[in-house]
């Protein structure tokens, strides 16, 4: 009785489990995808879509049905290889790694933090820094025409003090001739 309550248990607590790991990707804001990697000898390692969240459909432009089951390849052939090297990195070293980059398929410059969950699975959280990089790009531009204006600001008080000078000396030399 008390093996059979143990059992009962530990499966309700999984299904609670597994019923909060989706909640938790059906709501989250960010875009979210597990992988499956397979590594051979001969062709390295490649990865393979396990589930992705409703927020990694909106923001990457795909559908979960075009990409559970496949290759990343497939469904991003002309991907950065840095996207991939993550996922590869993380199955590799066991450990969480981050990478910042343009990702040319999307249009969107993305930080990916990928962490393993099992042994021959990654998850990855995506977060959209378009906006962020953009602002970061617009404020260096701003920062760049500040200092040039500054330093024109400066050559006119340069040459206004010198034009400054040069009709004091005009004055001086008129009311003393």
């Amino acid at each position: 009785m008390t093996e059979e309550k143990n059992f009962q248990g530990n499966t309700d607590l999984r299904t609670r489990e597994e019923q909060l790991y989706h909640i938790l990707l059906e709501r989250a804001m960010e875009p979210f995808a597990r992988y499956q990697v397979i590594c051979t000898g001969e062709e390295g390692c490649d990865a393979k879509f396990l589930d992705v969240n409703p927020s990694y459909e909106h923001v990457m432009g795909v559908k979960r049905q075009d990409v559970i089951g496949k290759r990343f390849r497939e469904v991003w052939p002309e991907a950065e290889d840095c996207w991939m090297d993550i996922i590869i990195r993380t199955i590799k070293t066991g450990r969480s790694v981050r990478n910042e980059a343009w990702s040319r398929d999307t249009g969107k410059y993305l930080e990916a933090v990928a962490f393993p969950t099992f042994p021959d699975e990654v998850a990855v959280l995506f977060l959209d820094r378009t906006r962020w990089k953009k602002s970061d790009e617009q404020l260096r531009k701003n920062e760049k025409t500040l200092l040039e204006y500054r330093q024109e600001l400066r050559e006119l008080a340069a040459k206004l003090s010198l034009s400054e000078a040069e009709t004091r000396r005009k004055i001086s030399r008129q009311i003393h001739d």
